[in-house]
């Protein structure tokens, strides 16, 4: 069964979404781009696995903090992550006329959107998951 809603989420999906999500936000925080999924030093889109890759849009950042979980990490949580994502970026950020984006990377790429903005919508779909506490291990601030 594929999750569509949060309330489908078992707990065990919820910790483990909540470690990708928290693991994807230490990625934007160090590193933010658009319009890539990743990008090196130099600004130039790669590979998401590159060890160069330095900066991530949202959907960089969750891709490669799941594929770091294993080669194939569990259905269930992978759908967990981006339903979680999903709807910490939508319930406070509904698209208008002005910014009609689409999906994850389209809030991403988003005119005007930021870095900081970014890291909210990470911080509430943690909390979403009901393990708000990991939104702050490992912070750069």
């Amino acid at each position: 069964m594929r999750i569509k809603t949060i309330s489908q989420i078992h707990e065990a999906d919820r910790w483990e979404a909540a470690v990708i999500l928290a693991d994807a936000r230490r990625r934007i925080q160090r590193g933010w781009t658009t319009g890539a999924w990743a990008r090196d030093s130099e600004r130039r889109p790669v590979d998401l696995a590159s060890s160069e890759a330095c900066s991530f849009c949202l959907t960089g950042a969750l891709k490669a903090a799941c594929e770091l979980r294993g080669p194939h990490p569990q259905a269930q949580s992978w759908d967990a992550v981006f339903v979680l994502a999903y709807y910490a970026v939508y319930a406070t950020n509904p698209p208008t006329d002005r910014t009609p984006y689409g999906g994850l990377t389209g809030f991403n790429d988003a005119p005007g959107r930021n870095k900081y903005e970014v890291v909210q919508a990470l911080d509430r779909a943690i909390d979403l998951a009901g393990h708000g506490r990991l939104a702050s291990l490992g912070d750069d601030r």
